[in-house]
């Protein structure tokens, strides 16, 4: 049953963005021209230190607990679909993360972003990172992937890129309300389009007469071949994969998406498990205080620790 707190929210969120006054077609785009003039102000909490790297051109932060109490180490792949650099909420996320897990370091990758920089740069990205911190003397088998829709899709698919290549892999991963079908096309799309407040439309719309505008492509993926496995990791083949933990909104629209992907993982035999929280929307996860986000992270400790 969803919280009082999850219903009154995604009310209000559902009021705002499916007024005539907001383009949610328009939203990743604006978000992404915003973000590339965003000054952090993010300081971390005393328990951790922070510091800001470069690989290949490419910042990273690391969130380093000053007393750690596990070898675990997290790498954060932020969402915003493929379009937003990294902000402030995703550092705090680290936090949040890193002190569920036992006071972990979380790596958190600022990977390059659509339009200046397309596909395949992001798994590159990702994949160069992951390389990074074996390097350093790591080891894959303490390295977890956790993202949030955009940065879900980047776990997957990279996790794809490098089995596909014979590379060694992450020893779990953790998906916070993936994108994981860039045809746009799962039945979701249009059962939850009046109550996920991103993408969705108003009540007084018909889903028919809005047809197109629901089955968007990003501007991301339209040059791409949007079935692939290495684009859309919902279509994917498993086999091989470490555990995943797929989290989600029962009132999503991409809700598809990760049961696309669960099934797949089940016929690989991958050890996968898949929890949607009732009338939860789209990253419900990154607002702190549902209750349902604080199940959310007790499953990804139980399935991590």
């Amino acid at each position: 049953m969803q919280s009082l707190s999850g219903k009154i929210v995604s009310s209000i969120l559902c009021a705002v963005f499916h007024s005539p006054l907001v383009n949610n077609s328009e939203f990743s785009n604006n978000a992404g021209k915003k973000a590339k003039k965003y000054k952090s102000h993010y300081k971390p909490s005393k328990e951790f230190d922070y510091t800001i790297y470069q690989l290949s051109g490419v910042n990273y932060e690391i969130l380093e607990p000053k007393q750690k109490r596990t070898n675990k180490v997290v790498l954060l792949l932020h969402g915003g679909s493929y379009k937003v650099r990294l902000i402030d909420m995703y550092r705090r996320l680290a936090e949040k993360i890193s002190r569920t897990l036992n006071y972990c370091t979380v790596y958190n990758l600022d990977y390059r972003v659509f339009p200046e920089y397309k596909y395949p740069a992001q798994i590159e990205d990702t994949v160069a990172m992951f390389q990074e911190i074996q390097r350093i003397g790591i080891k894959a088998e303490n390295v977890v992937f956790i993202g949030d829709s955009a940065g879900a899709n980047l776990a997957l698919t990279s996790t794809l890129y490098m089995r596909d290549k014979g590379m060694t892999l992450p020893s779990a991963i953790i998906c916070f309300s993936l994108w994981g079908d860039m045809t746009n096309s799962g039945k979701s799309i249009v059962e939850n389009c009046y109550r996920d407040p991103f993408g969705g439309i108003a009540r007084r719309k018909k889903p028919e007469d809005n047809w197109g505008y629901l089955h968007r492509i990003s501007a991301f993926a339209k040059e791409l071949d949007r079935s692939s496995p290495y684009v859309s990791p919902s279509f994917a083949d498993y086999a091989g994969f470490p555990p995943v933990t797929l989290i989600c909104g029962e009132a999503e629209m991409d809700r598809s998406s990760n049961e696309m992907a669960y099934e797949n993982m089940r016929k690989a035999d991958v050890d996968a498990e898949l929890h949607m929280f009732d009338g939860m929307f789209h990253d419900f996860q990154l607002i702190p205080f549902f209750p349902e986000t604080k199940r959310a992270f007790e499953t990804m400790k139980r399935r991590i620790i």
